[in-house]
């Protein structure tokens, strides 16, 4: 049987702001159906991978593929989900309107019916985004991630600011992702979540 094929690589990556050196001499390989969780504590670089996995900075060295080709084409990461640490949504917006503004950039989303049952979105789906709380907001910036049904999805500090109960609903579908061929890389600064 022939080898899968990376979703998304990190090559020998170093990566600097001015005098501070986030990465050096990184490697990470993220194949289908495999979950990746890169462990640090807050300014270890978790961010800068992610970034540089999504084309939206470039290495100092290295190589950084996405699905084989550069993250900074749009066609490349078209088949990416991602949710960063910090998410801020058009405040007059409500729930279901964002989710189907995202699901209007992939060709085959996620039902809106499904993204709000799934990630347990149906007691503020019709609020506006300006009136949510933290880990409402949370939920619907992880619940984008997977609306596009995409080959990975990268989560940046996934379960900041969630309850026990919503963080182990997110770990349920997490796995049902990766066990249906998806590739997950998450940050986390806890040990027990890695």
């Amino acid at each position: 049987m022939a080898p899968v094929a990376p979703v998304a690589e990190l090559i020998d990556v170093d990566k600097s702001y001015g005098a501070v050196t986030a990465l050096k001499g990184v490697s990470l390989s993220l194949a289908p159906g495999e979950t990746v969780a890169l462990l640090g504590l807050n300014g270890a670089g978790k961010t800068t991978a992610i970034n540089l996995l999504l084309g939206l900075r470039r290495p100092d060295r290295g190589e950084v593929r996405l699905d084989g080709g550069d993250p900074r084409t749009p066609a490349v990461r078209a088949a990416i989900g991602a949710t960063p640490q910090e998410t801020a949504f058009p405040q007059r917006l409500r729930c279901t309107e964002v989710i189907e503004l995202v699901r209007r950039h992939y060709p085959d989303p996620l039902p809106a019916a499904v993204v709000i049952e799934r990630f347990g979105l149906g007691d503020f789906a019709h609020r506006q985004t300006g009136g949510l709380s933290g880990g409402q907001r949370r939920r619907l910036a992880l619940a984008l991630a997977f609306v596009g049904q995409g080959r990975a999805v990268f989560l940046d500090e996934p379960t900041t600011g969630l309850d026990a109960d919503v963080r182990r609903s997110l770990w349920r579908v997490m796995r049902d992702y990766v066990a249906g061929g998806g590739a997950l890389l998450l940050t986390t600064h806890y040990l027990e979540e890695a």
